[in-house]
This record gives C-alpha cells, sequence and structure tokens, in this order.
C-alpha cells in the first residue's frame, strides 16, 4: 500500500540525502513500494528513467542499476509545463522557502559553484547548483530544488 509523504518522514529536502525515508540511491522497487507507480514514466537516452508524481510534487531520476540518483521536488507550479503538478508540501532546509528570489537565496547559500541560465519551452530559467544540491527559478521565482 502506499503512504503519504507524512508517513514517509518526508517533511524537509535534505542536501545529500533526499527527504525522510525517501533516499538517493534507493532502489527502484524500494520507491515503488512506498509511492505505488507513478503518473508518468519516462525513458530518457542513456536508459535513465524518470518517475512523476504529480500528486506529490515530486519527480525522481532512476539510473540504468535502478538506482534513484536525482530527487526533484517541484515548489511552484506557475508555469505551464508544471500544472500538473501540486506543490510539494515539505520545506526545504536553511529557511529557504518557495518562490524566492535567486539573490535571496544566494545570500543564504553564497557564492554557487555554477549559475546558468537556459531556454526552455516554457522560457528562461536559471539554475544555482551547490555541491549536491540545485535550484531552479522560473519568473526569478524558486520552482523547484534538486538533489542528487
Amino acid at each position: 500500500s502506499t503512504k503519504t509523504l507524512a508517513e514517509l518522514n518526508c517533511n524537509k529536502i535534505e542536501t545529500h540525502e533526499g527527504c525522510g525515508k525517501l533516499k538517493l540511491f534507493m532502489t527502484e522497487s524500494e520507491l515503488l513500494s512506498m509511492l505505488g507507480n507513478p503518473e508518468k514514466k519516462e525513458i530518457n537516452d542513456n536508459a535513465d528513467q524518470t518517475f512523476f508524481y504529480y500528486s506529490k510534487g515530486l519527480s525522481f531520476s532512476i539510473n540504468s542499476n535502478g538506482k534513484i540518483r536525482e530527487i526533484s521536488f517541484n515548489g511552484w507550479t506557475g508555469w505551464k509545463l508544471d500544472s500538473k503538478y501540486i506543490t510539494f508540501q515539505g520545506t526545504p532546509e536553511k529557511n529557504i522557502s518557495w518562490k524566492m528570489s535567486l539573490p535571496q537565496v544566494r545570500k543564504i547559500y553564497g557564492r554557487p559553484l555554477e549559475q546558468t541560465t537556459k531556454t526552455d519551452e516554457e522560457g528562461k530559467y536559471q539554475n544555482l547548483m551547490y555541491g549536491r544540491i540545485e535550484f531552479r527559478f522560473r519568473d526569478g521565482k524558486l520552482a523547484a530544488i534538486s538533489v542528487y
């Protein structure tokens, strides 16, 4: 039977870890036993898969060995691509909050290892990368966080 995020103690995003019992590097079968089948599954070029759990505000990248290599938390659904997502109900670490501006996040985390601006079908977005946590901004507001 699938569990709620509260039952999985998933209420805080942790760098290097994941969220509660949803841990980086756990297996695909462990994930499925906790959350059930994803609402959408994509197979990528390099045999990686992405599992989308829109109703929990989460997605998981799974490597070809069947281990979770990245967890993404969607915190703001104000852009079209993510309209299926609900907002992830947990909170990021270090007093970060959804929709915070890029300068506000930089002030808390300091200088990023990398800062990029890219464009996709939804328009421009910025990423701030620190070690094994990445912040994505849309329209200047924090929209998603990934740990890997």
